[in-house]
């Protein structure tokens, strides 16, 4: 299911990831992704160049979600229809036009193993990354790569362009698959960073979508 469900996102010459879930109440369906990921300045965003600490979770630019294509496996096209920026955090979750069958649980960080599924950039078929070692930070969650980090001998700074917004996972043999963070960041050595899930008010989300 997460691998199917992985949604490979473009937003003018850039590529991120996300993932394409089901409401757990309702029939409607969504893209969670990078705030970063959807955003059409990264180019000519000084503070995104310059890796501004949090810049991209306090920013508050409005998204022009008609240049966002989403992309799941099979080449299938997801309309983005509206979309909720969350406060304080690099996440952004989209209503989109297609179906998903797949609803999702949040879970906390209390395990040592995760996995996500992410379209590395130019690729057009989403890969596993396999990761651990968890440690919180202000919000933050920095996961060590515990596969090859380098499998295609490029730099790891390069490798994992694109990656940016794919789900973090627990326990893939389960049913409804158990989230836990968003991808945000490449950080030095062998670590990713991303936001953390458990945290979010889901209620002022429900409320945007009428859920």
């Amino acid at each position: 299911m997460s691998r199917k469900n992985a949604v490979k996102i473009k937003v003018n010459d850039s590529e991120s990831s996300g993932y394409f879930f089901k409401a757990s109440s309702k029939d409607d369906s969504f893209v969670i992704s990078s705030k970063h990921g959807l955003c059409s300045r990264q180019s000519d965003c000084e503070e995104f160049l310059d890796n501004v600490q949090n810049c991209c979770r306090l920013c508050t630019q409005d998204l022009n979600i008609d240049n966002i294509s989403f992309e799941i496996e099979g080449n299938k096209k997801l309309k983005p229809i509206s979309y909720f920026s969350l406060e304080n955090k690099d996440i952004v979750i989209t209503k989109v036009d297609g179906v998903s069958n797949y609803p999702l649980r949040i879970g906390k960080i209390e395990k040592e193993k995760y996995y996500t599924y992410g379209y590395k950039s130019k690729c057009d078929k989403p890969g596993r990354i396999l990761l651990n070692e968890p440690d919180l930070l202000d919000g933050i969650c920095y996961f060590n790569i515990c596969s090859d980090a380098t499998p295609e001998l490029i730099e790891k700074s390069e490798e994992y362009y694109g990656v940016s917004g794919s789900l973090v996972f627990d326990s893939p043999e389960k049913d409804v698959l158990t989230a836990h963070a968003v991808i945000t960041t490449n950080e030095t050595n062998n670590d990713l960073g991303s936001e953390i899930l458990h945290d979010i008010d889901f209620k002022e989300i429900n409320n945007f979508f009428r859920l």
